[in-house]
């Protein structure tokens, strides 16, 4: 399943990099070379070069054909329809199955928690699971994806760039005012643990530069970067590499200062990707593999946050010091997204055949 979009035309290394992306999510959750560059200037940003192809997917959906002449409305109502039914149903299977996983091994949650926690579980918010706040954050992006794209009007586009780069430096440098604000409005939600990260991370403004910045790419250049475009954003991801370690030795306001240029930074840094991987000649079996967990990597993303969860549950700490340990946890990871990814696809197949199944009736009962 995809957080995003499928285009009338694919552009193949939006699927490669998608795939990457969650491979990445997986190496970050096993702990995977941490504490090397790499892990850090790269594979620990896989979650917001995600967000960024989030924002390129959802627009380049926009601009397909069938739907140029249709009327706004009808295209926003077809947005929600398509989108939620391939976020949701997925987000379904997972709750399902973590909610029958607690209930059998007699875990506390199975008396602590709700039909409040269930309900909103079915929404896709989830704080007590996992890392699930990835989910919140990308269901929140395709709710106001229809008004973030009117503001990349081409004769408006770089002022609302320029205001979404803004929003995110903001949302870093007062990250504890965002987070007592979040508190104040929505109270306890649903026992947010302290301090509170949660509510920082599913914070849409935080994102708004990854997400309008893909807009834009999909907008200006079709998802497609030169390779002009793609040795000047290499260069200015390696012009950020010193400039965060310089940012991070304020010891007073380093930590705010670095995360909000680490994220200005993903931009650049998905546009080099990007351009890597389609100037790069990559093995059938290669670019076959990733392209198939980028299109499954919503799935997948769900299914290794559910054997995490289950597996740290059970008391095992499999991302031990060994590499070794790392690696396996990390391939058990992959199984575990891929065998929901599976599951979780052919329920939504299932759900979206009966649907269009319904439509097609009712369009022969209105002809007859």
């Amino acid at each position: 399943m995809q957080t995003a979009t499928e285009p009338a035309g694919r552009v193949p290394e939006i699927d490669w990099l998608k795939g990457l992306a969650i491979l990445g999510v997986l190496c970050i959750h096993a702990r995977l070379l941490d504490g090397t560059a790499l892990f850090e200037h790269a594979i620990n940003r896989a979650v917001y070069v995600f967000l960024v192809l989030v924002g390129v997917n959802s627009e380049l959906w926009w601009q397909q054909p069938r739907l140029r002449t249709a009327t706004w409305f009808t295209r926003t109502r077809e947005w929600y329809r398509t989108r939620l039914l391939r976020l949701l149903v997925p987000v379904w299977v997972f709750g399902a199955v973590w909610w029958l996983g607690v209930a059998l091994l007699d875990l506390p949650e199975a008396r602590q928690l709700g039909w409040q926690h269930a309900l909103a579980g079915a929404l896709g918010y989830m704080p007590w699971v996992g890392t699930t706040w990835f989910v919140t954050l990308v269901l929140q992006l395709v709710l106001l994806f229809p008004l973030l794209r009117a503001l990349v009007h081409p004769h408006v586009a770089s002022l609302f760039l320029f205001l979404a780069a803004a929003s995110t430096i903001a949302s870093n440098l007062y990250l504890w005012e965002v987070i007592a604000l979040a508190r104040r409005l929505f109270g306890d939600a649903l026992g947010v643990p302290d301090p509170g990260w949660y509510l920082h991370w599913i914070a849409v403004p935080r994102v708004f530069w990854h997400v309008i910045a893909g807009a834009f790419l999909a907008r200006a250049l079709g998802g497609r970067v030169s390779r002009l475009a793609a040795v000047v954003a290499l260069v200015i991801v390696l012009l950020g590499v010193p400039l965060l370690a310089w940012v991070r030795a304020d010891a007073a306001q380093g930590t705010y200062r670095a995360l909000a240029l680490v994220l200005l930074l993903d931009v650049p840094l998905t546009l080099a990707l990007l351009g890597l991987l389609r100037f790069t000649p990559l093995p059938r079996p290669v670019s076959g593999f990733l392209g198939f967990c980028g299109r499954a990597s919503f799935g997948i993303y769900l299914g290794h946050v559910l054997v995490d969860e289950f597996i740290h549950k059970l008391g095992i700490q499999p991302a031990g010091e060994q590499w070794t340990a790392r690696a396996t946890h990390a391939l058990i990871l992959l199984v575990g997204g891929l065998m929901l990814a599976v599951v979780g696809g052919a329920v939504r197949d299932r759900v979206r055949w009966q649907h269009s199944t319904r439509d097609a009736l009712a369009f022969a009962r209105g002809r007859s």
